[in-house]
């Protein structure tokens, strides 16, 4: 960029910063005789001032301790910076002095005076009280200053058991019977039953026996053994322990002609029935005995 000009001095108070020295321009003048033989004046305009593209010859990258090593590459014609963070010492933080005054930051450890001072302890607690789940009893609840909650355990119903659902999906456990679902299946499941005998002679006549149910109990069959091959009939009847003795008839098993028998037949039981066998046809055995088969309910 340039230009022409017939006074020197008149050039100087009119472009102080022509273009913009200080953004990185230098002002060049200069002087011809023109065709007329007359002295003209010029001025160009180069980069190369503050913020030009000329040639480095002197640079620093200044101290950036304790956060970063500081260095120059190529530091000739196109310098570069290149800082590399410096190695601290395990649980150390960037802070100020300890205490004292004012002080430029450094890597040390953490002090008691770093932790900001939180309000704890200032409130007062009026009452607190502790609820626990039905297994449990809760006495002392609630506290209001002193006092001491506790719990123990919650009398439960006999024969209860803590166990899950007895179907469906998971809940929460609690107190509850047994049912057949939860018995293992390598479990015996056998009903109640009973032993006739006739003091070592051949069985005879009709004899009958009553047994206390004591569990519910879902019927599938009977099985029947003998101490010698023979025959027999007998009557499986219940009632109520209220109603006793009408009894009901629930089926007749048999045995004919040989040592044991095992019949399927369906029937149902409540705990607390009374349950009568009644033999009778008998032929051959000095001992015979029944056994319900099925499942406790």
């Amino acid at each position: 960029m340039g230009g022409l000009r017939t006074d020197v001095e008149r050039l100087t108070r009119l472009l102080p910063d022509p273009e913009g020295v200080a953004a990185g321009y230098v002002v060049t003048t200069y002087s011809y005789t023109d065709e007329r033989g007359i002295t003209q004046y010029g001025y160009l305009l180069s980069p190369g001032g503050g913020g030009g593209s000329g040639t480095v010859t002197s640079f620093s990258a200044g101290d950036l301790s304790p956060l970063f090593t500081s260095g120059v590459t190529n530091p000739t014609t196109t310098p570069a910076l290149a800082f590399t963070q410096i190695a601290q010492a395990a649980n150390r933080i960037f802070a100020g002095p300890t205490s004292g005054g004012s002080a430029n930051p450094t890597f040390r450890a953490l002090v008691a005076a770093d932790i900001p001072s939180l309000p704890y302890g200032t409130g007062t607690v009026t009452s607190v009280g502790l609820s626990l789940p039905a297994e449990f009893a809760v006495s002392g609840s609630p506290v209001t200053t002193t006092g001491t909650l506790t719990g123990t355990k919650a009398t439960q119903s006999a024969n209860t058991v803590w166990a899950g659902p007895t179907s469906g999906g998971v809940a929460q456990p609690a107190f509850r019977a047994l049912v057949a679902a939860d018995l293992p299946s390598n479990v015996t499941k056998r009903g109640p039953g009973c032993v006739f005998t006739n003091g070592g002679l051949v069985l005879s006549g009709t004899l009958a026996s009553e047994i206390e149910v004591q569990y519910g109990f879902t019927g599938t069959g009977y099985t029947i053994v003998a101490d010698a091959t023979g025959s027999a009939s007998i009557v499986v009847q219940h009632s109520t322990y209220a109603g006793y003795d009408t009894m009901s008839t629930l089926f007749t098993a048999t045995l004919s002609s040989a040592k044991k028998n095992q019949a399927s037949v369906s029937f149902s039981l409540a705990a607390g029935d009374i349950l009568r066998f009644s033999g009778s046809s008998f032929s051959g055995a000095t001992r015979l005995s029944i056994q319900l088969d099925g499942s406790p309910t």
